[in-house]
């Protein structure tokens, strides 16, 4: 009698949020280290960004892992804009959010490069 085939591990460095974390990491670094986990978070809240006061002091980002991979991919793009956006204004979702999210988009290719252009 044989077993049946386990289910085979996902393959982390083909995983499309991993590959966006290590490029944001890469190329749009926070003042501060940004730690990110996927986690069951409330329904309806597809992420959160915290500062986070005790030594080391540093950024906490969670993405919930109830959604799609692309939804991910979309909240952890969101939640880093927030990061690096933090210390300038309101961290909320003002004009320099704004712009740190449009640089994020463009970091991991999502920003339209591919659309014709006009």
């Amino acid at each position: 009698m044989s077993r049946p085939n386990p289910k085979p591990k996902a393959d982390k460095r083909r995983d499309p949020f991993t590959t966006a974390l290590r490029e944001l990491r890469r190329t749009l670094p926070a003042r501060l280290p940004v730690r990110v986990r996927r986690c069951r978070l409330e329904h309806g809240t597809f992420g959160d960004c915290r500062l986070i006061e005790d030594e080391p002091q540093h950024f906490r980002v969670r993405v919930s892992s109830l959604y799609s991979g692309d939804a991910q991919v979309f909240a952890l793009i969101h939640e880093w804009a927030h990061a690096r956006a933090w210390f300038v204004e309101d961290p909320d979702h003002d004009g320099h959010f704004g712009i740190e999210l449009a640089r994020a988009w463009k970091v991991i290719g999502a920003g339209g490069e591919d659309e014709e252009e006009a």
